[in-house]
Parts: structure tokens; sequence; C-alpha cells
């Protein structure tokens, strides 16, 4: 399943302010990307967080990159939106991640910058979607019957999923990309993702409460 590809940047050595300074540098240095500094001002303080952002000055869209940093001082690309007309499309807005990440990554070798740069994959399947091979055994196993039918037996096989996930306490599962999956990758009807994922949703959340209450 095709997926917006993610940009995390990781610094050991310095603080979140340093990395949006070293953003900063990057553009002065670069002929085709600006430091937008009234909307960086604007973006950190909607963020409560240091933030910025950074145009790059080609292409018809001239797309803004929004980045900030979460509270383990990572930073990341939040979205990338064109400043002039037109729309980012997937395939674009992937193109434009491996852009920022081939220019960005030259500059930090360039000057020696221990920055590290992620980039995660366009293509994802199910071992990237429910990453504890447990919890993943027992959605095969459901996929694997009737699981279109809302037969008892396959719901109750639905719901031993969704409890190993809650009692395993694995990676939290995106459960917006699973039904993504379900549609994309093998071809269910939006009515069947959607119910899907509210069985999954609503299981795990009375889960959580009953958890909660002992």
């Amino acid at each position: 399943m095709k997926v917006h590809q993610d940009v995390q940047l990781k610094a050991k050595t310095f603080t979140s302010d340093q990395v949006i300074e070293i953003l900063k540098k990057f553009t002065l240095e670069t002929s085709i990307w600006s430091f937008l500094k009234d909307q960086s001002e604007e973006y950190a303080r909607l963020t409560n967080s240091p933030s910025c952002i950074i145009q790059l000055d080609e292409g018809h869209t001239y797309p803004a990159f929004a980045i900030t940093c979460n509270s383990n001082g990572i930073c990341e690309i939040a979205n990338i939106v064109p400043l002039k007309t037109g729309q980012i499309l997937m395939p674009e807005y992937n193109r434009l991640s491996m852009k920022f990440v081939k220019d960005f990554r030259s500059f930090v070798r360039k000057n020696k910058i221990k920055i590290s740069i992620h980039l995660s994959k366009e293509d994802i399947g199910l071992d990237t979607i429910i990453s504890n091979s447990k919890a993943r055994k027992l959605f095969e196993i459901y996929l694997s019957t009737f699981s279109k039918s809302y037969h008892l037996n396959d719901v109750k096989r639905l719901d031993v999923f969704t409890c190993a996930v809650s009692r395993l306490r694995s990676k939290k599962i995106d459960l917006y990309l699973l039904k993504g999956y379900l549609i994309e990758d093998l071809n269910w009807t939006s009515k069947d993702a959607e119910w899907c994922y509210d069985r999954i949703e609503i299981g795990l959340d009375v889960l959580e409460v009953n958890k909660n209450i002992y």
C-alpha cells in the first residue's frame, strides 16, 4: 500500500532550537531553499514547540515544508503544502520529501553536522502496520477465513486479535493504515473495511476502560 512518507531528524548533540537554526543555515547555503521567518514564528507559536517553515523555490507550487519538534527532541516534516496554485498529491508529496532528504543530507555531510535523517517507506505491508508478530498472526487467521461474512465465529476471531493487541501492549496500530490496506491491497469494500476499523477501535477503547476500573 502506498503511503505518504515521513521524514524525521534526530540529533543527540543538539537541542530542538539548534536544529531549527541548522535548518535556517541550510536554506542560506542553498539557492533553491528559503526560510520563511514570519510564517515560522507564527507556526512555532501555534505548535508551542520549536518549529519552522521552509520553502522550495522551484516547481509550479512552490511547496512549503512545515517542520516541528516534539518533546523527545525529534523534528519531523508535519506537512508539505503548496504556496502557489495547485495541489500536492501523494506521489508528488513523496518526491518532495525525498528532495528535502537528499539536499539536507548533502548539507549536513558537507558541514560535518551530526544529524540523522530518516525517510519512511513509500510502500508498506501488513508487517509494517502490525509490527508484533503474534498479533499479526491472529489478524492473518481472521483474514484467511470468511472475514467479510460477519458470522459470529469470524467476528470472534477479530475480537481475539483486538484482545491480543490490547494485552501485548505492542506498538500502537494505525487503524487508518489498516483500513487502507484492506481496501487497496485486499480489495475490500469501504463498507467492510470501515466495519472492521470500527470493531477494532471500539474494542480497544472498551478494553482500555476495563483496565482502568480495577
